[in-house]
C-alpha cells in the first residue's frame, strides 16, 4: 500500500520516476525534449518552480518549489500528457511510468544545496560525462544564461551566491542518502528536528479531521491569482473576457465567490481584492454570499 502523501504549500521537494520495469523512455532525444516541453508546459500551468531538473536514460529527477499545494496534480498530468504522446510516437501498450512518482520533502537551505548537486552530478555518476556542464540533458549549465527563463534561478543564486562557487561545489560529490529520514508519510531530506516538525503538522491534521468529522485544514491554502487561474481552468473560461453587468457575468460573480469561500476558503479581506469584486464592501459579499447558497 502507497504511503499517504502530505502536500505543504511553500516547500521544495525532490521529484523522481522511471520508466516501467526499468524501460529507457528517454533513450532519444526527441522524448527528452518533449518531456521538457511538457514540463514547461505545466509547471506554468501550477506554478510550480524548478530549480533543478536531469533527464537520464530511463529516469528523471527535479528539485521544485510548490507554493500552492498541487504537487500531486502537477505530477499526474505532466507524467500522463508524456505517456500519452509517448506511446503514440513509440507504440507498444501498458504503462510508461513505473508507479507513482517519488518526493522527499526537502529541508532548506543545507539540504537543498546538497540536493541539487547530487541531482546535477546524476550523469557523472553513471560515468555518461565527466564534468555536470557537459550533459545537455539537466540543469547544470543553464543557472547563469540571462536567456533562460525556465529555470527559478533566484534560488540557486540565493543558495550558492556566485558562479564560482556554484562551479566549486558542483565538482564536490554528495550523496543525499545518509540524510533521508523514512517516515510514515515518505521521505524526508533534512534533520530529525524538520521531521518532527513535518509529522507533527501531519498528525495535528489527521486529529482534526477525527474529531470534527472533516479535514478543516485541508483547504486548497493558495493565493488568490491561483485561485482564480484554478476556477478558469475548470470552467474553460478567462475572467477577463466576462461582462460583469450581464446576468450571465453576474452569475458567474456569484458561483466564483461560492467557489472561492467554499473550496479555497478564503475571506472576504481576501476577495474584495479580487477581480470581479474589486473594493466591495465585507457586508455586500457575505449578503450575496448567503443568497448563492440558498438558492
Amino acid at each position: 500500500m502507497n504511503k499517504p502523501r502530505i502536500k505543504l504549500t511553500n516547500h521544495f521537494y525532490h521529484v523522481m520516476n522511471r520508466g516501467d520495469k526499468g524501460e529507457y523512455i528517454f533513450d532519444d532525444d526527441q522524448m527528452k525534449r518533449l518531456f521538457l516541453k511538457e514540463l514547461s508546459f505545466f509547471k506554468n500551468k501550477y506554478l510550480i518552480r524548478i530549480s533543478a531538473f536531469c533527464i537520464m536514460g530511463n529516469h528523471f529527477h527535479l528539485i521544485i518549489k510548490d507554493d500552492n499545494g498541487w504537487i500531486s496534480e502537477f505530477m499526474h498530468d505532466l507524467e500522463t500528457i508524456f505517456a500519452l504522446k509517448y506511446r503514440k510516437e513509440k507504440g507498444g501498450k501498458g504503462y510508461v511510468f513505473q508507479n507513482r512518482f517519488k518526493s522527499q520533502i526537502i529541508h532548506y537551505e543545507k539540504y537543498m544545496q546538497n540536493a541539487i548537486i547530487y541531482v546535477l552530478n546524476n550523469p557523472c555518476r553513471k560515468h555518461l560525462v565527466n564534468d555536470p556542464l557537459d550533459y545537455h540533458w539537466s540543469s547544470a549549465a543553464l543557472y547563469f544564461n540571462k536567456s533562460v527563463n525556465f529555470l527559478d534561478k533566484k534560488i540557486t543564486k540565493d543558495l550558492f551566491g556566485s558562479k564560482k562557487n556554484f562551479l566549486y561545489c558542483l565538482n564536490s560529490r554528495v550523496d543525499i542518502k545518509e540524510h533521508i529520514i523514512e517516515t510514515p508519510i515518505g521521505q524526508i531530506l533534512g534533520d530529525q528536528w524538520y521531521a518532527s516538525s513535518i509529522l507533527g503538522r501531519y498528525n495535528k491534521r489527521m486529529n482534526n479531521s477525527f474529531s470534527s468529522g472533516k479535514r478543516k485544514n485541508d483547504k486548497l491554502n493558495i493565493s488568490i491569482q491561483s485561485a482564480l487561474m484554478l476556477f478558469e481552468y475548470r470552467n474553460k473560461m478567462y475572467l477577463k473576457d466576462i461582462d460583469f453587468h450581464s446576468r450571465y457575468g453576474k452569475m458567474v460573480r456569484n458561483n466564483l465567490l461560492v467557489f472561492l469561500r467554499n473550496e479555497c476558503q478564503m475571506k472576504y479581506s481576501e476577495i474584495n481584492h479580487a477581480y470581479p469584486f474589486f473594493n466591495m464592501k465585507y457586508n455586500a459579499l457575505a449578503k450575496t454570499y448567503s443568497r448563492c447558497c440558498k438558492t
